[in-house]
């Protein structure tokens, strides 16, 4: 939704309350019962693992980008995207109506919670009984909800997120420094 301007969980978080937050709140029940969680997919777990995508793109625009605009957007944003907070990147670098952003910002909270609820299934990551929010920084969120298992399940999806954006942040990273050179050259000229 945010390739339109729509900002995606406003949107869509009222849905996903009403269907996932009664799981969430029956594994909480359990848990204090002494019982065993069962329900892997809950609207905490939602909110835990959709990744840290904000932290993998700001530290790709910081320390991959040549573009000196999208490296100072990436400055700009890696306190916020510690916080989940994706705006300053969403108008900056824009991500609406970008084409080439497209495909990563749709699927990598998708592949995000595919690695997360695999990992659960197998055994590895206790099942998510506790809310940390939204906004508690990755893997510090991770490890507070499922110990260190769910640190390292962020570091993994850190890295795949970081890995999903490069070919297509370097195709804008080339077409803004190719737009900053072309203006220096006006200048100059």
């Amino acid at each position: 939704m945010w390739f339109f301007g729509i900002h995606g969980s406003a949107v869509t978080s009222s849905l996903l309350a009403v269907m996932f937050s009664s799981q969430a709140y029956a594994n909480a029940a359990a848990v204090s019962a002494g019982a065993q969680p069962e329900f892997i997919i809950n609207s905490f777990f939602i909110d835990l693992f959709k990744g840290p995508r904000a932290l993998a793109l700001a530290l790709l625009l910081i320390f991959f980008c040549k573009s000196a605009r999208l490296k100072s957007v990436g400055k700009i944003s890696i306190v916020p995207s510690l916080f989940s907070i994706t705006e300053p990147m969403k108008f900056g670098i824009p991500m609406v109506l970008n084409p080439w952003l497209l495909l990563p910002m749709s699927l990598s909270a998708v592949v995000c919670e595919l690695i997360a609820y695999f990992a659960s299934v197998i055994g590895f990551l206790p099942v998510v009984s506790v809310n940390v929010g939204r906004t508690l920084p990755p893997i510090i969120s991770g490890f507070v909800a499922c110990g260190w298992r769910g640190g390292l399940i962020q570091i993994i999806q850190l890295a795949v997120v970081i890995l999903m954006y490069v070919p297509f942040l370097r195709k804008v990273d080339k077409d803004a420094k190719s737009q900053e050179v072309a203006k220096q050259e006006e200048v100059t000229a």
